[in-house]
């Protein structure tokens, strides 16, 4: 589905933020993207969601290298992109609603994904009412309503706490199956990655490469050995 070719970026002609990242994400899998701050991941997720170019190589989506962003990918980023001037649950159908999709099917979505997140109850608030947690969680699910073919996550659940993310990590999975959609994962938090990508892509810094990518054997596992041991094996590398 995915395919970065060689792809370089610099910030200006003297300075290269990414160097030769290759790798390839297939139809309904997911990889998580882990590395230093600062060391480009962010700019990654730019470069495939078109925010910016790369300076050599190429990114192609089902082989087209001029994709539309709009129709095909979903993007939850670090920074608070919801409308303050609507609801929780008006910024959630906002997407569907534009689309004129069916109402009674998007009003049955939209309240089935706010249960999930645990937001239901906080449906007819506005943003400044939230916590940074619960915007997060507002984020997410009003990209995943729109059914994406190919979903972005930068530090989606950095904002919150251990066992909300846990649940909420859960729910991300679920969508995932269920939508068969593909998905990247930007974290620091190596459970994280563990957790949710069945590939772990390994990032060093300046100029950011790729060290290793592991295909992750713990993926929907509980076994706690291998669990550690893919994590020191993580930490040795970064």
């Amino acid at each position: 589905m995915l395919q970065v070719k060689n792809v370089s970026a610099n910030y200006d002609s003297s300075k290269t933020i990414l160097k030769d990242i290759t790798f390839n994400l297939e139809n309904n899998c997911s990889i998580a993207i882990v590395g230093p701050s600062g060391c480009g991941k962010s700019t990654l997720l730019k470069l495939i969601d078109k925010k910016i170019l790369p300076t050599r190589g190429k990114i192609l989506l089902d082989g087209q290298e001029n994709y539309q962003t709009k129709k095909r990918i979903g993007i939850v980023a670090q920074q608070q992109s919801l409308f303050p001037w609507l609801t929780v649950k008006q910024n959630v159908i906002f997407g569907p609603k534009s689309n004129k999709a069916d109402p009674s099917e998007v009003e049955k979505e939209a309240n089935e994904l706010l249960q999930a997140v645990e937001l239901f109850d906080q449906k007819d608030k506005y943003v400044f009412d939230l916590s940074g947690g619960q915007i997060q969680r507002v984020m997410l699910i009003r990209v995943l309503i729109n059914h994406p073919q190919l979903l972005l996550l930068d530090e989606p659940f950095g904002a919150l706490d251990p066992s909300t993310r846990l649940r909420i990590q859960n729910v991300l999975l679920n969508q995932w199956k269920k939508d068969k959609f593909s998905m990247l994962i930007v974290t620091h938090d190596v459970n994280e990655a563990i957790k949710l990508g069945q590939k772990i892509i390994i990032l060093n810094n300046e100029p950011t490469e790729i060290i290793k990518i592991i295909d992750n054997q713990c993926f929907n596992q509980n076994d706690n050995l291998m669990i550690k041991k893919l994590k020191d094996e993580i930490f040795n590398l970064i």
